[in-house]
Parts: structure tokens; C-alpha cells; sequence
């Protein structure tokens, strides 16, 4: 049961951190791209 857990907060964690690295790190699109909003360059 404890795995289970720890599996399941693993995969949130995993699907909440790619999300939130992908909006960090690739916000800026063909629709617009700014410095601001973008880290790396476009």
C-alpha cells in the first residue's frame, strides 16, 4: 500500500513538474514569443 502511494505521488509530481518546466522553459510559441515570458530565446 505504502508503494502505491509513493508511486502515485511520484506520477503527479512527475506530470506536475514536466508541465510546469515545459510552461517555464518553452512559454513562447509560433503564436508570440517575448523575453518576458520566455527564458530561453526564441
Amino acid at each position: 500500500m505504502e508503494i502505491e502511494m509513493e508511486m502515485e505521488i511520484d506520477v503527479e509530481a512527475l506530470q506536475l513538474l514536466p508541465a510546469d518546466d515545459e510552461v517555464a522553459l518553452f512559454p513562447c510559441g509560433p503564436t508570440s514569443c517575448t523575453e518576458s515570458n520566455c527564458t530561453r530565446t526564441c
